[in-house]
């Protein structure tokens, strides 16, 4: 059970005016925020029975961890982009062994 639910949420004419109750384990931090009147649709639409804070949120952790994911691409690919053809090899070959060492087992 949550005990710091969003009190209200009022839409005017593509922003959310969102206020929490009394503070709780969870900070809730009271903010207004402009959205896109299309952004708004899609929230009022998708949201079901959580109200649309908790949809803008679901909405935000999602896109929050997929840029982490997208970084996380990059800085592996930088990271690998340095390594030689003959590291690449050791390691391929080294996977191979270790295979092969692990079907014998």
């Amino acid at each position: 059970m949550k005990t710091n639910r969003i009190q209200s949420v009022h839409s005017t004419q593509g922003s959310y005016s969102m206020s929490s109750g009394s503070a709780a384990k969870t900070a809730k931090v009271a903010k207004t925020l402009s959205l896109d009147a299309s952004t708004v649709d899609y929230v009022d639409a998708t949201k079901g029975e959580e109200s649309a804070s908790e949809r803008v949120n679901e909405l935000l952790q999602c896109a929050i961890m997929m840029e982490r994911y997208a970084k996380l691409d990059q800085e592996a690919e930088q990271f690998f982009r340095n390594v030689s053809q003959e590291e690449r090899l050791e390691a391929e070959a080294f996977e191979s062994a270790s295979i092969e060492a692990m079907i014998k087992d």
